[in-house]
């Protein structure tokens, strides 16, 4: 498209993803949503009102951050791809595929953080921590959401908090969401007992659904944004995210321990599947990519760190893998087979140990 932008080099090199990380709770996100007083949710802004609170919203961004620390991107200056390639990179929670003039993003050159500008709501802040910093993180975009309410005037209201475009999310408009990667408690059928002792929270896989933990992920998220505290949030959300990874340790330990017949042969095959196969589909890399993560912690699995296995995770995505061979789009059957050869290159050195041999 001409006149395009490019994005950062950083969010291809995923670096983010290679920092030390929690083999069980490998990323949390922190989203939070404001709206400016006075003026209309963007979908019900004229394009000409969307540019211009776009811009203003823009100047105060780049004040605080510097052009040089965080990039402004209008959505119609970016193609679909791009847009997808966010929206994979930051774990986003709303689609903004059909994002045009007067909307867009301020992207944080290292890919920390993402905020999304006249999408849903004037403004989402939306933060990740690969590093398990967690009040690092909360810390920053809560300095930031600080900074920029001294300079706009949020539409707040005593009764119901910050006023979003949808209703559900007033109050705070803060939603944690902690992912965490618990195969054993899943195939172990250990999971449900858990999650049903929890409180203030909600508990979904990857597809949004509970019933199905697509590559054995879990995300812990609030259950409320009304009525709570954001220190009430950041703690309910904690609380259940750590007791269902401390669960989740313990099995392990009694794995490595006692031995699995069960979960051997899955980790065996993922690690068939990720070398010999001739199309993967993504549901079946992040499957198997999930148990070749269970084979590196509990000492299964050798040539491969686990930060490595959570950036393959994203670069098995879509958006990532056509960025990664410099293509726009293909058929399904083409990118099945580029995903599972770009695995086979990525993982040359993968070899299983002698418990698994």
């Amino acid at each position: 498209m001409k006149d395009s932008l490019d994005l950062p080099k950083a969010l291809f090199e995923q670096q983010l993803w290679l920092e030390k990380s929690n083999p069980l709770w490998p990323v949390t996100v922190f989203q939070c949503k404001r709206n400016i007083a006075r003026s209309s949710f963007p979908g019900k802004l004229s394009k000409e009102e969307l540019v211009r609170l776009y811009q203003l919203i823009e100047k105060e961004v780049l004040q605080f951050f510097g052009s040089e620390r965080c990039k402004m991107f209008p959505a119609h200056r970016l193609s679909p791809l791009d847009k997808e390639f966010l929206f994979e990179h930051f774990l986003c929670c709303e689609g903004f595929q059909q994002a045009g003039e007067g909307q867009g993003f301020a992207v944080d050159v290292q890919g920390r953080f993402i905020l999304l500008l006249n999408i849903q709501d004037h403004l989402t802040l939306h933060w990740i921590d690969t590093a398990n910093t967690w009040d690092a993180t909360w810390n920053e975009l809560a300095r930031f959401e600080e900074a920029l309410e001294k300079q706009l005037a949020f539409a707040f209201s005593p009764q119901f908090g910050f006023l979003t475009a949808h209703s559900n999310d007033c109050g705070t408009a803060l939603q944690v969401l902690a992912y965490l990667h618990v195969p054993t408690l899943v195939h172990m059928k250990a999971l449900d007992k858990i999650l049903n002792s929890l409180e203030e929270v909600e508990v979904s896989g990857l597809e949004g659904a509970r019933k199905d933990f697509l590559a054995n992920y879990v995300i812990v998220k609030n259950a409320f944004t009304l009525g709570v505290s954001e220190q009430e949030i950041l703690r309910a959300v904690h609380l259940a995210a750590t007791k269902i990874a401390g669960a989740e340790k313990e099995l392990r330990a009694q794995m490595v321990k006692e031995g699995n017949a069960e979960i051997k042969d899955l980790v065996s095959r993922a690690y068939g599947l990720l070398t010999h196969s001739y199309q993967l589909n993504i549901r079946e890399a992040l499957s198997a990519l999930s148990f070749l993560k269970l084979g590196i912690d509990l000492g299964w699995v050798g040539g491969i760190a686990d930060p490595s296995a959570n950036q393959l995770f994203l670069q098995a995505g879509r958006a990532h893998l056509l960025k990664i061979l410099g293509q726009q789009d293909e058929e399904n059957q083409e990118i099945h087979h580029h995903r599972a050869s770009f695995l086979h290159q990525k993982l040359k050195g993968l070899h299983l140990k002698e418990d698994l041999a």
